[in-house]
């Protein structure tokens, strides 16, 4: 993951998923009721991550700036954006937690 767009475009979808579930107006309460929500939000950043592995192995990946093969190494760096979208993702919370 050498290109800095990639790692910038990770950090916002990590703010973006954080921000969805505490502001947006039905996903709000419903993330609110939940028991779980750190495994809740696990999912969701797991399926984002395979999403972006998924948009490595499209043309659109070299316009966003993605430079996962569609491989093993790139499995790994799969693993790396997963936890740079819940780090990003986790310091919102903390930010805006009320």
């Amino acid at each position: 993951m050498e290109n800095q767009l990639s790692l910038v475009l990770l950090a916002i979808v990590g703010v973006v998923l954080q921000l969805l579930f505490r502001y947006f107006p039905k996903l709000a309460p419903w993330y609110e009721a939940q028991t779980n929500k750190a495994l809740i939000m696990v999912g969701v950043v797991f399926v984002v991550s395979l999403i972006y592995f998924g948009l490595a192995c499209t043309a659109l990946a070299i316009r966003l700036g993605i430079q996962v093969a569609c491989s093993t190494d790139g499995a790994i760096d799969l693993a790396a954006a997963f936890v740079l979208i819940l780090i990003s993702q986790q310091t919102t919370y903390l930010l805006t937690r009320k």
